[in-house]
């Protein structure tokens, strides 16, 4: 969505053909676009898309065929706004691989390849990088750091590692890490771009991925207060209105009946028409059964 109204540029069209070349077995021009919607292997064929999600494809091809040129100039400046903002909450990390991908690539079309804004997205690159035994990897999102630390801390302390001096040190570093790693503030104007408030909570990965966790939320607070109270040697404690402010994202940042895995505003799972939408009525997805709209979590 974020390369639709630039992909027929001249100079999106004279990116290098190689990576055209390698991903598909026919010439890249000749492909039907269209007709890929439905063009899905039967093996990963585990939503087949609706009827009306068919006649809503068909709309919007006859739409981008005669669109409104105001208007899509529009949406592209409104869209602009939004990658311009995500970029600046998430220090070009966004929240996920293919946002940070996208992003990047509309930043360097607009603004330039030598620009500060593309040169920070790809001083990024390596978050999503890793080399694997057969080669380099790139994952979704820019690592679990958080969420692994918390469970980390929490076996350790549950085995006594905080009587046996050897492990002061480990248990006192985690503990840095989990105040540096909270979220002290919402990003300016965050309601504007439909973000969520970020005031106390924690992030799945990093502090500058800036994405909130209800669940990671719940188990750094339970981290850092274990670790506050059966650590002595640890003598710098989070200040105890950051630890308040944990609980306010933990009792509001999830809606009425539980954590949500990314920050987003609740959707109620209870209306049969938000069911049925995000379900299968108009998901274009047909790998999954329902994307998550919020589920049911255990806090600490």
């Amino acid at each position: 969505m974020g390369l639709l109204p630039w992909r027929a540029s001249e100079r999106m069209a004279n990116l290098p053909p190689a990576p055209c070349q390698e991903l598909y077995v026919q010439d890249y021009s000749s492909i039907d676009w269209p007709a890929q919607r439905n063009n899905v292997a039967a093996c990963d064929l585990y939503t087949p898309h609706s009827w009306l999600l068919t006649l809503a494809n068909a709309i919007l091809n006859v739409y981008e065929a005669h669109h409104s040129a105001r208007l899509r100039q529009r949406a592209i400046a409104e869209l602009y706004d939004h990658i311009k903002a995500e970029d600046r909450f998430t220090k070009a990390i966004s929240i996920g691989l293919i946002s940070k991908t996208i992003n990047m690539l509309v930043r360097w079309y607009v603004d330039g390849e030598s620009s500060p804004a593309f040169q920070e997205h790809v001083s990024r690159i390596p978050d999503y990088l890793w080399l694997g035994l057969d080669g380099m990897k790139m994952q979704g999102i820019n690592g679990s750091q958080l969420w692994d630390t918390v469970f980390a801390v929490q076996a350790f302390l549950e085995a006594g590692a905080q009587n046996d001096p050897a492990f002061a040190s480990c248990l006192r570093r985690a503990h840095e890490f989990l105040k540096i790693t909270q979220i002290l503030d919402n990003p300016p104007d965050y309601q504007k771009y439909y973000r969520q408030m970020s005031k106390g909570g924690f992030p799945f990965s990093t502090r500058d991925c800036g994405w909130i966790v209800a669940d990671c939320t719940a188990e750094g607070l339970k981290s850092v207060m274990l670790l506050q109270e059966k650590c002595p040697f640890i003598a710098e404690h989070v200040p105890t209105g950051r630890l308040f402010d944990a609980v306010n994202v933990v009792r509001g940042g999830g809606g009425p009946v539980g954590g949500e895995p990314q920050s987003q505003r609740h959707v109620s799972q209870n209306s049969l028409k938000t069911k049925w939408l995000l379900g299968g009525g108009c998901s274009p997805s047909v790998g999954l059964g329902r994307p998550v709209t919020g589920h049911t979590a255990c806090r600490a």
